[in-house]
């Protein structure tokens, strides 16, 4: 999986940029940002069972009741992903590794606690024991806004290391 997301992420384009002495310089530049890729690919296909288990238990009889099934299991796969996956990765690390965004791994950690905090309002307190329309939409918006939100972050980090 990672070598396909390299593969996918690895594409470049040539842009001209001026050095200190005002020469012209054909440079490559990633068409994809490795971290937003990782983050999207990666969910995309880490979810992706889940996501159509839960979808088609929700939408195969929509005059039903579906059941807490679908919503447990990616509950649970997300918890998994999050605690399990995680602890093994750096149990499994010989050596101290230093973040190199901060940015994006506090970004991500506030969107995981909000995306469970919206979860517990969503099913025990706005609408108990049922989901609406907007509360979906608005579940659903919450990874563009995480993705968005990178992104800014990294334009902003773009601008700021030109200018210098």
């Amino acid at each position: 999986m990672i070598e396909a997301i390299k593969r996918i992420t690895s594409r470049s384009e040539k842009v001209k940029l001026r050095d200190i002495e005002e020469k012209s310089l054909d440079v490559e530049k990633p068409i994809w940002n490795s971290q937003k890729s990782y983050i999207t690919f990666l969910a995309l296909a880490s979810s992706a069972p889940e996501v159509f288990m839960c979808f088609f238990n929700t939408f195969s009889d929509v005059n039903k009741t579906p059941s807490r099934f679908g919503p447990i299991v990616l509950i649970g796969s997300a918890s998994f992903n999050l605690l399990v996956v995680t602890g093994v990765a750096i149990t499994a690390s010989l050596e101290a590794k230093r973040v190199a965004n901060s940015f994006a791994l506090w970004t991500m950690a506030a969107f995981a606690t909000a995306a469970y905090f919206w979860l517990y309002l969503v099913l025990q307190v706005i609408t108990p024991g049922q989901i609406d329309f907007t509360e979906a939409l608005v579940t659903l918006l919450g990874y563009p806004a995480l993705i968005t939100v990178i992104w800014l972050n990294d334009r902003f980090n773009e601008s700021t290391t030109d200018d210098q």
